[in-house]
């Protein structure tokens, strides 16, 4: 599963995520006429086709009259067997990562965005749950750092998603709360690897 599916996927199992259009051209754009954005938009090119190793292409937070013409620049771009994927920026209140592993999900949160918590360990919690959604391991950090109801919205993707996966989850600061990347367990280890291959001695 690639990028391109794997939104899809998040849009098909209809759990939150952001209000995202699909286009090829600015020509195209629907619902991002009628949205208003507070912190800009964020436009990603997915291809239809394997794409795991490829160097993303996208922008976060971009005003909204330039979004036209760098949707058409990325079309440019990907030229082929693409789609782009178009929906508003938000700014970070918490954001984590949901793992759900064959006999547990694993949730993982830090307060801003989710790179602090993806390039530089910044953590402020680990809860571990087992298959019937309990609590069983505080491994790291705060284990009050998310409301109930705060967990109880990143594990209802649980339901949904019958297969070993990892999704990146965010509270907005409007509250807003988001799924917006999906990835397979297997390709995501495999991206880490090629991403820090060489720079361990």
């Amino acid at each position: 599963m690639n990028l391109y599916h794997n939104i899809r996927l998040i849009d098909d199992l209809n759990i939150p995520h952001p209000k995202w259009e699909f286009v090829k051209s600015s020509k195209e754009l629907k619902k991002f006429n009628k949205i208003k954005d507070y912190c800009g938009w964020t436009i990603r090119v997915a291809f239809f086709k394997n794409d795991d190793f490829r160097e993303p292409i996208y922008v976060n937070w971009l005003p909204k009259k330039q979004v036209p013409k760098k949707v058409d620049e990325f079309a440019k771009v990907a030229q082929a067997n693409y789609i782009i994927v178009v929906y508003p920026s938000w700014k970070f209140n918490k954001s984590g990562t949901l793992l759900i592993d064959k006999d547990r999900y694993v949730i993982e949160a830090t307060d801003g965005s989710i790179q602090d918590l993806m390039r530089q360990g910044k953590l402020k919690t680990s809860l571990v749950f087992n298959k019937e959604k309990r609590l069983i391991n505080t491994t790291l950090g705060n284990s009050e750092f998310l409301t109930k109801s705060e967990i109880n919205k990143i594990l209802s993707a649980v339901e949904k998603i019958n297969k070993s996966m990892i999704l990146e989850w965010a509270i907005g600061a409007r509250n807003e709360f988001l799924f917006y990347k999906l990835e397979d367990l297997k390709i995501a280890g495999q991206m880490l690897i090629k991403k820090y291959e060489g720079t361990i001695r």
